[in-house]
């Protein structure tokens, strides 16, 4: 069997078969490309090893198991959308614990 052919009449190297990890089908990440918030979740767009840019995808971010990947994507894009863990979050804003810290409060 010949592999897909492009626009040009070239004839494509197929993709790579997917590893059956848990009777579930997972495609390795090559790169993260960016991130969004999609409906309140956290998506990547992801760029998959062995297919073609017209085949990168936005993935829920519990979809993506690439965390290095991931880390190296927001080392270089600090901007970029992320989840921000409760412990970070704490380091940022600690609690009061019911405490007023306006005057006459």
């Amino acid at each position: 069997m010949l592999a897909p052919q492009d626009q040009f009449g070239r004839h494509n190297k197929p993709p790579p078969p997917p590893e059956i990890v848990d009777d579930e089908e997972h495609y390795e990440v090559e790169k993260i490309l960016d991130s969004r918030l999609y409906r309140g979740k956290l998506q990547y767009l992801v760029k998959w090893k062995g297919f073609g840019y017209e085949e990168n995808s936005w993935a829920s971010e519990n979809d993506v198991f690439a965390p290095r990947l991931i880390r190296d994507f927001h080392q270089t894009n600090p901007a970029a959308p992320r989840r921000i863990r409760k412990i970070h979050f704490d380091s940022i804003f600690p609690s009061h614990r019911g405490r007023c810290d306006l005057e006459g409060g």
